[in-house]
Order: C-alpha cells, then structure tokens, then sequence
C-alpha cells in the first residue's frame, strides 16, 4: 500500500489565506457598533444567508475611520496574496473590490455557494464567541473542495474529496478563491456573530480604442 501512495500525486491545489490581523483587532468592538448601527436602518437582505442580515454591497465606502483601516488591511492582504500567486503581478494593477457586512444570530447560517468571476473572496470576523460544547460546528465555515467528481464516492481520504474547515475567531481573516464553494454551518451562539467579506477582481490596463 505504500508503495501505491508513492505512485499517487496531488494536483490542482487551490491558495487559502489564512491570517489574524492584528491592527484590526483593537478596533473590533468599534467595528462591531457600525454595523449593528447599519442594521437598524436596512431590512434584512436574504441572499445565500438563512435568518441572517446582510448589509447593501457598499462596504468600502462606508466612511468611518474605522473602516478605512479595515480597507487598507484587506487591500494589503489580497495584494500579497495575489503578488504570491500570479506571476508576474503588477503592484499597479487595479483590484476592484466589493465588500459586505454580515449579522448571525442563534439559528442563522449561509447555504453553499460561490462568488463566480471573482478571483478572491474574504471573510473578516469582528465578533465571533467560541462554539459552544454542545455544537462544536456552531458558525464553522466550510470551503467544499471544489472537484465535483471527488464528491461521488463518500469517505475518501485526505486529500481527495474533503472540506477544509475554519472555525471563526475575532481578529481573522480568510481569503479564497471566488469560484469556491462555501458554507457556514448553522450559528448556536448566545451573542451575535459579525463578519465583513469581500469579493476581488483584477482589472488589467486597457487601451480605448
């Protein structure tokens, strides 16, 4: 058997940041009355979100200086993950990037989907309380592997056909591509839990004309 695993090679890896950040932290809980403030004055948008609330697609252009921070810290990270992936990657090269907010409380939880014609998306949690004991997958974000054919045949072993699991904690930030299914397991928290994501695009030089 050892030697049939020598013969096996695993390909097609897909690039997944993850990373706390530490300059965001200080600045959650300022963060947190932001987007509940937001909250009070938007109706709940449904979208992939089950019982949750989601903010207007409008999030880098909210004008606190919290959020300015959080702006620069995002663009930093997906610069990086980018000039780490794409070869040959200009600095100068636009990203365009569109953001959100997201409320959970007990009960709420996102059903799989993916971002399609984004070449990453992120997730940054502002407030996000340990899962209980009781319901150790309360809140987890699944990133489902995204070869449909791995997922015919149940129990195959790492590293074919699995999801890769994150349990959220403040101060984290997690980007993937956006072709990537994701999910968020149903939240079981007393409190409420708080993220900010984020969809990117490359957008190259162009010449009118």
């Amino acid at each position: 058997m050892d030697q049939i695993r020598k013969q096996i090679k695993s390909v097609f890896a897909s690039p997944i940041r993850v990373q706390r950040v530490p300059e965001l932290v200080d600045i959650n809980p300022r963060l947190k009355e932001i987007v509940l403030s937001r909250e009070t004055v938007r109706r709940q948008n449904i979208g992939s979100n089950i019982g949750g609330w989601q903010s207007d697609h409008d999030l880098m252009q909210w004008d606190e200086p919290e959020m300015q921070i959080f702006n620069e810290c995002l663009g930093r990270a997906l610069q990086e993950i980018t000039s780490a992936t794409v070869a040959d990657f200009p600095p100068e090269m636009d990203i365009i990037v569109t953001g959100w907010a997201n409320i959970a409380r007990k009960g709420a939880y996102t059903r799989a989907h993916s971002h399609d014609g984004s070449l990453w998306s992120a997730i940054y949690y502002v407030a996000a309380e340990p899962a209980p004991a009781e319901h150790p997958y309360s809140g987890l974000l699944s990133l489902i592997d995204p070869r449909s054919g791995a997922r015919t045949v149940p129990k195959m072993q790492d590293p074919f056909g699995y999801n890769f699991d994150i349990q959220p904690e403040e101060g984290l930030l997690v980007v993937f591509p956006g072709w990537m299914l994701h999910e968020v397991h149903p939240y079981y928290g007393n409190g409420v839990r708080i993220s900010l994501s984020a969809n990117a695009l490359i957008v190259p030089e162009m010449e009118v004309g």
